[in-house]
Parts: structure tokens; C-alpha cells; sequence
């Protein structure tokens, strides 16, 4: 990833991973992104599994997920909050040794297919960073949720990417980053603690007016005590945090001991939305 961004690669695919993470591997993506302004796109991995894959899982990293025939999702995709795409990956016609072609399917099928999308995004929009590049992709996907199972709906991105929605679409890219989970005391979270929840709210693509955040969760054993934030409008490359008005939430009786909770907060501006999770 180094070398590629080094000598001048804008679009940087990586077809390969492991549930192995590490500070440097997300450094080098960091270098990549910020210092060359590359953008990275990666296979979700292979395992049917919502467990982290890398570099896929990396922030600033386009992880990208396997789509079936019917847009659904490929039997053999992994799937989770961290992916933000997908593409198809089945059957892929490409090459192969000793000059052949040959069908192979995986998400290192449908990363390069979203690789080579980006590279369009890019050409086409030659004032781009590599981070918008990816946000255009990621908010211009078609919605495939209704084809998804329960378990997968949301976990496959945003969607199956759409060039051409990418090439035509204009709207706003809000994303919550940065969150700190906070009790304002020893942040050891137990039964009767109130936490605040403070992010930054960034907006990558066109201006987002009047755009406000709500907090979410299933979890029966959490009060969320204030669930909005007014972000407000927000130019491109503007960002906000909401420490003046945090969300909070208070955990309650009879929560199991280290039970794992997940939150959503809904990013509304205009007409655009996304789901993030933490």
C-alpha cells in the first residue's frame, strides 16, 4: 500500500486480508489516505462472518462485500457495520495464469470492481480527495436491504454500487467519527451509571442543511435520556461536535456483566440519510 501510493496510485485494491489488526496496518492506510490522498478499497472477506476482516475493517479503508446474481448477498460474504459497499461477486470473468481467463467469485472479485469504479469517480471528478471518491460511491448505492435476510440488513453497506448514480448523483456525505463512550468519572460502565456519547459529525461531499443526528438501540437494558443533536449546515469538509450536547443514555438493572450494546444514530439532511453504528 505504501510503495502503490508512493509512486503516484490514487486507487489502491487490495483483494487479500485476515482477521489480523494492527496500529501499523492502520497507519500505513492513514498514510495512504491523508499524506497521498489514495483511497483504499478491500475485500470484506470470505467467512460468512460479521467478524472484523483487514485492511477491510480499517478506518478510511472502502470495504467492500460480495453480492449474489439477484443482488442479495453472496452466500460466502462477510457482512457487518464496518462494510460500506458492495458489488457483484460471483462468476466474475477475469484472468487467470498463463494468459487464460477463467470465472472466479469472492469479495476479491468485488473490490476491484469497486476499485475500478473509483478510478472513474476519479477521472471524472478530477478535484476529488480519495475519501470523497469513496463517499460518492457509498452514498450513491442502490439499497438492497429488502433482499437481504434479517441478520445481514444494514450490514452489507449502503448498498450495491451504481456508477452511474455515482457519476450523476449531488447530496451530502454527513459521517459521525470519533466517538468516546464516557461516564465522566472512572469509565468502568456499570448498573445506575449515566454516559454521555460525544462524536464528530463531517460532511465530504455537498453542503448538508439543517441536518440533525438520533440515537437508537435495541438493547432493553439501556434509558437513552437524550437521543438528538441538531448538526446544523455544514459545508464541505466542515466539521462539528456535539460535546455541548452530548448524547446520553443510562444503563439499567439486571444488565448481563459484560453484555455488548449497539447503538445507531440516524443522520438525517435533506433527503439524504445513513445509519451509523458504534
Amino acid at each position: 500500500i505504501t510503495y502503490a501510493a508512493d509512486h503516484g496510485c490514487q486507487i489502491i485494491n487490495c483483494s487479500w486480508g485476515s482477521n489480523f489488526s494492527s496500529q501499523m496496518g492502520q497507519d500505513v492506510v492513514n498514510y495512504a489516505t491523508i499524506n497521498t490522498n489514495s483511497i483504499v478499497v478491500a475485500g470484506a472477506g470470505n467467512d460468512n462472518s460479521d467478524d472484523n476482516f483487514y485492511p477491510a475493517s480499517f478506518d478510511n479503508v472502502l470495504s467492500v462485500g460480495a453480492t449474489s446474481t439477484s443482488d442479495g448477498k453472496a452466500s460466502f460474504s462477510n457482512y457487518g457495520y464496518t462494510l460500506d459497499v458492495s458489488a457483484p461477486g460471483i462468476n466474475i470473468y477475469s484472468t487467470n495464469y498463463n494468459n487464460t481467463y477463467t470465472m472466479n467469485s469472492g469479495t476479491s472479485m468485488s473490490s476491484p470492481i469497486v476499485a475500478g469504479c473509483a478510478g472513474i469517480v476519479q477521472s471524472y471528478y478530477p478535484n476529488l480527495t480519495g475519501i470523497q471518491v469513496g463517499e460518492k460511491l457509498r452514498i450513491s448505492a442502490d439499497n438492497i436491504n429488502s433482499l437481504l435476510a434479517s441478520m445481514h440488513k444494514g450490514k452489507m453497506g449502503t448498498g450495491r454500487v451504481n456508477l452511474y448514480n455515482a457519476l450523476n448523483t449531488s447530496a451530502p456525505s454527513v459521517r459521525m467519527i470519533n466517538e468516546i463512550v464516557t461516564d465522566q468519572n472512572d469509565n468502568t460502565f456499570v448498573i445506575g451509571d449515566t454516559l454521555d456519547v460525544v462524536a464528530d459529525f463531517t460532511n465530504y461531499i455537498d453542503i448538508a442543511s439543517n441536518a440533525t443526528a438520533t440515537l437508537s438501540t435495541t438493547s432493553s437494558y439501556i434509558n437513552i435520556i437524550d437521543n438528538s443533536f441538531m448538526i446544523g449546515t455544514l459545508n464541505v469538509f466542515d466539521t462539528v461536535k456535539n460535546d455541548s450536547d452530548p448524547f446520553i443514555f443510562e444503563v439499567l438493572t439486571g444488565i448481563p456483566l459484560n453484555e455488548k450494546v449497539q447503538f445507531k444514530v440516524d443522520i438525517q439532511a435533506g433527503a439524504y440519510s445513513f445509519e451509523e453504528y458504534f
